[in-house]
């Protein structure tokens, strides 16, 4: 059998790290992301189709994966995977939902947001790292980490609508011979919220519109158009315990789209919370992630994950998470590919604004 080839995991946490302090779209706003050209063609790999059950559990068999040439030109992500399973839409606008936009421990008292009238005026700059699965780093040609720095400008009125404009930066780093990195500005995004359709002192439901804008060469190139609707809904216990709730459809079309391509995608998140002092939660989540095709059978996947929200500095949300795998049909674009321990994943979310 073909031996894997491991490698250590110090260089790729460093250098993730690094990049998720240095690549905040509050310092890099007024620089230009420049894209590493590359001569030769890079080769693609899937994930899941080096996964195999056999008797002694989940492990990777040696079957060669199916490689797939991409044009350095083009920057257009491409994946072939076995029947059932997601291919990623051409653009930059892919769900990859890891965060939701959720008051937690932030809402201690810190900078205040600037009023005008009735109307107050919201910043924020969320940045998320999301390591490569443990398989991912410990094989040579997997992926080191994903970040993501998300920068949302915007009003909100005192009767509860509100108006944002958001855009993103993604990176990619992998640890392949190649060292091939990417950086890239996505669709840029509108967020229509409205007044809260139920409240009172122990229960909240609210939620928000965003339709994406297709700013993207990409998105232009191919047609493709999103829309997304979160909704939310918290629960206030007793003894400082929490309950929360985000469940969020993403409708989305294009014009290159093939039968595996996503055109509707489902995701839900719970979360159970405990405020064991004024600046830290810790907390225990579950994300669903639904993704319908358009000529294969949809996929779906349940993850659970333990957190904690650290406040030290006000206004500076600090969220490291773990998710494990423990249910797994077909397969979800960017989730797991079998119920395993290879497929733990490590997350840091940092949320910086008012």
């Amino acid at each position: 059998m073909k031996q894997t080839t491991r490698r250590p995991l110090l260089n790729s946490t460093a250098a993730a790290l690094l990049c998720l302090l240095t690549a905040s779209p509050l310092l890099a706003a007024t620089k230009t992301v420049t894209h590493k050209r590359v001569a030769h063609k890079v080769v693609r790999k899937t994930k899941s189709q080096n996964a195999k059950k056999v008797d002694e559990g989940f492990q990777y068999s040696s079957a060669e994966p199916q490689e797939v040439p991409v044009s350095a030109s083009s920057q257009t992500t491409v994946k072939r995977s076995r029947p059932g399973t997601s291919t990623v839409l051409p653009t930059e606008g892919a769900p990859r939902v890891r965060r939701a936009v959720k008051a937690k421990v932030e809402d201690r008292v810190g900078i205040q947001a600037p009023k005008f009238g009735d109307f107050t005026l919201t910043m924020q700059s969320k940045n998320t790292m999301t390591m490569g699965r443990k398989h991912e780093l410990e094989e040579i040609g997997g992926q080191n980490f994903f970040l993501k720095n998300e920068l949302v400008v915007g009003v909100k009125h005192k009767s509860g609508w509100g108006l944002s404009i958001a855009d993103d930066i993604r990176q990619t780093n992998s640890n392949a011979d190649t060292k091939d990195y990417r950086g890239r500005i996505t669709d840029a995004s509108l967020i229509i919220g409205h007044p809260a359709l139920y409240k009172s002192e122990s229960l909240s439901i609210g939620g928000q519109l965003r339709p994406y804008i297709p700013t993207s060469e990409r998105s232009q190139k191919n047609d493709f158009r999103q829309v997304r609707y979160q909704s939310f809904a918290d629960i206030t216990m007793p003894a400082k315990w929490g309950l929360s709730n985000m469940l969020m459809p993403i409708w989305m079309t294009s014009n290159n789209m093939s039968a595996d391509s996503s055109d509707i995608y489902v995701y839900d998140c719970l979360e159970l919370t405990h405020q064991t002092a004024q600046t830290v939660r810790f907390g225990l989540g579950q994300q669903t992630q639904w993704e319908h095709h358009v000529g294969t059978p949809a996929g779906t996947t349940v993850e659970v994950y333990p957190f904690v929200d650290i406040e030290w500095i006000p206004n500076v949300l600090i969220e490291p998470k773990v998710y494990l795998p423990v249910f797994v049909s077909n397969l979800v674009d960017g989730a797991p590919s079998v119920v395993a321990m290879s497929q733990l994943q490590a997350e840091l979310y940092v949320k910086i604004g008012f």
